[in-house]
């Protein structure tokens, strides 16, 4: 029997390097080649015998954020993985899986900026300094975005990414890959991407930021007086009292000469002063080769900010530029629907007031860290990396019985190094989005042992999560039932049932309102008839004489001993049933009320069965005896079964 299975192949920190190219191509390291070589083994084995719907890659994708670490990641390892589903789904037919991608620390590059210095000088106001220059900050993921978006336009892997047609996808994520939110309506699936590498320095951060200290400042070479202006050196040729062919002339203001250009003293480049520090007092200073115009206690002070510029505790997530209303609205509407949030650093890298929210004595909350901690309460899972958690180390709860698993790294960033290749792993996940459970699959490489694989499977369920039937969801359920009954249908026929053999499914041609009616045929010799609900008033139009007298013909054209007549009846369509899921409860409070409803439709359909069995004995021809009519003999074998589905599986 199939199950409501989403599987997840999630892979973290993988800090792939251009370096790893001559490696690979030439055989280098051959260690790392047979590395590559049996991961793809073991994605392909896995994905044969359960299909994978999600890949997962949750930040550190290359080693230094640079588009030549990109094109190594997408060339040497990323493009091999994704063509192993491409071959094997070609023979199959089933649909590729979705990649979905966040950035972490490693995927930041710093010299895709121009604000290093005024971010680092902007002291305790860093969080506004985020909010104010968001499209600044995107800068430094230029690198990342551009790789992503260009594969995504590559005509073999577009199918990866046709998410991003679904209106169900954040602008914000199909704009850059860097935040936003997924929701997978047909597999009650929300997914929260959260970035957290907005304040990380990167790899080549001290670099970037000294070079722009000493950008655009004074030097003076032996013999020669020049100046830079924006890391040029020109030549102070002349100085002039007056500019030669100035339009207004009648002041007697100071002019340098510098190569071709003309720079007023104190007037219209009094700037100057500032930023190139060229003019102190009306005239140049020479200055030692070696020297800048960076005074020391200058200096002090803006390497105790770059100190302060910790990576530990003061990450932050930019959860103000989450659509924060718009998941509301999907948790509101699909409440029971699995949440998984992904970002890259644990929740304990965050700032202490982006995450705790911590009333003040005035009794006001910290509004982000308030929406922050509502995100990860109302996840079933979270996902994170960067902290290269050993093989062993086990998932953690947070906030509310949130399943916290901390991700293995799948490559350390030492490309150099023999050690890169152990005590590495990543793993395989596997949601029953039905029973709220979730299994999940390390595969760790250890040393020369190989690969091992440690299995655990943990309930994923809230508990205390607040679900209800809201109006609008009801009314979508009604509108997905009547475009897409047939497909609905098949569905549960061979996820809920078993009926892998069914040959084919057919409507019948009538109509009857709230019911619809289908053929099936299986290989094996049985026939059955599937009655579907589609509105309130089902169970009273069952017993109508219409239907009751087009089912008895139905059976009797079968011509079969043995016929299933099986309903398929959603339980909100059971009297009383939305006014009871309407109230709001916890899952377990909700399960109860289902109880209730089964017994309800249970009670309907055995007094329905008595009825119909009762008007079809009773059309017996008066000169036989019921129980020796053909009638009876046929219904003798008749099987009715009654099913009762939730409407949490509709999608």
């Amino acid at each position: 029997m199939m199950k409501p299975y989403v599987n997840i192949l999630w892979i973290t920190d993988i800090h792939f390097s251009n370096d790893y190219r001559d490696m690979i191509t030439n055989e280098k390291n051959a260690d790392l080649t047979t590395y590559i070589e049996n991961f793809i083994t073991r994605i392909r084995y896995k994905h044969n015998d359960e299909p994978v719907n999600y890949i997962f890659l949750t930040g550190d994708l290359a080693r230094t954020g640079s588009k030549k670490d990109y094109d190594a990641f997408r060339d040497l390892f990323l493009t091999r993985v994704l063509d192993v589903f491409i071959e094997s789904n070609q023979s199959n037919g089933r649909p590729l899986p979705l990649l979905i991608m966040i950035p972490g620390n490693h995927d930041v590059n710093w010299d895709n900026s121009n604000f290093c210095s005024n971010y680092v000088l902007a002291k305790n106001k860093r969080g506004q300094f985020l909010k104010d220059n968001p499209d600044e900050f995107e800068t430094l993921f230029f690198d990342y975005t551009n790789f992503i978006c260009e594969l995504a336009k590559v005509r073999r892997y577009k199918e990866f990414f046709r998410y991003l047609k679904s209106p169900l996808v954040s602008d914000s994520y199909k704009k850059h890959f860097l935040y936003g939110h997924i929701f997978d309506e047909a597999n009650n699936l929300l997914i929260i991407l959260l970035n957290t590498a907005w304040f990380s320095l990167g790899v080549h951060f001290n670099d970037i930021f000294a070079q722009e200290l000493f950008k655009n400042k004074v030097y003076a070479k032996p013999d020669d007086r020049y100046v830079a202006i924006n890391s040029e050196y020109f030549k102070i040729s002349e100085r002039y009292i007056k500019k030669p062919n100035a339009v207004d002339s009648k002041n007697d203001d100071d002019y340098l000469k510098i190569g071709q250009q003309y720079l007023k003293i104190d007037s219209e480049y009094s700037q100057i002063d500032k930023e190139y520090r060229v003019i102190k007092g009306k005239h140049y200073e020479p200055i030692a080769a070696d020297d800048t115009r960076i005074e020391q206690p200058d200096l002090i002070e803006i390497l105790k900010e770059k100190d302060g510029l910790i990576e530990y505790a003061n990450q932050v997530c930019g959860i103000d530029l989450i659509e924060k209303d718009t998941i509301d609205n999907y948790l509101k509407n699909y409440s029971e629907a699995i949440t998984i949030s992904c970002m890259h650093h644990p929740f304990n890298w965050l700032q202490w007031d982006e995450y705790y929210s911590y009333a003040s004595s005035e009794g006001s909350v910290n509004k982000n860290a308030k929406i922050l901690s509502d995100i990860l309460e109302q996840s079933n899972l979270l996902l994170t990396g960067h902290e290269h958690m050993p093989f062993d180390f086990d998932a953690e709860l947070i906030q509310e019985n949130t399943i916290h698993i901390k991700g293995g790294c799948f490559l350390f960033d030492q490309p150099n190094e023999h050690k890169n290749l152990y005590n590495t792993w990543f793993s395989f996940i596997s949601i029953d989005t039905e029973r709220q459970l979730m299994t999940q699959t390390k595969e760790g490489y250890m040393s020369n042992q190989g690969w091992n694989s440690k299995k655990k499977t943990r309930s994923i369920a809230k508990a205390n999560r607040p679900v209800s039937l809201t109006i609008e969801r009801f009314a979508k359920i009604q509108e997905i039932l009547k475009s897409n009954d047939l497909r609905i249908t098949k569905s549960l026929l061979k996820r809920k049932f078993g009926d892998n053999n069914m040959l084919s499914l057919k409507r019948d041609v009538n109509n009857f309102s709230s019911i619809r009616l289908y053929e099936a045929k299986f290989s094996s010799p049985k026939n059955e008839l599937v009655i579907v609900a589609t509105g309130p008033e089902f169970y009273t139009n069952l017993s109508t004489p219409n239907f009751i007298r087009y089912l008895h013909d139905l059976i009797a054209k079968l011509q079969s001993p043995n016929v299933t007549v099986r309903f398929l009846i959603f339980d909100i369509f059971v009297s009383g049933a939305f006014q009871l899921y309407e109230k709001s409860s916890t899952i377990a409070e909700r399960n109860m009320k289902l109880e209730r409803i089964v017994k309800i439709s249970d009670w309907k359909f055995n007094f329905w069965r008595f009825e119909y069995l009762k008007t079809a004995l009773d059309k017996s021809a008066p000169q036989q005896t019921p129980y020796a009519s053909d009638d009876f003999r046929r219904l003798n074998g008749v099987v009715f079964v009654n099913h009762i589905v939730p409407y949490w599986v509709i999608n």
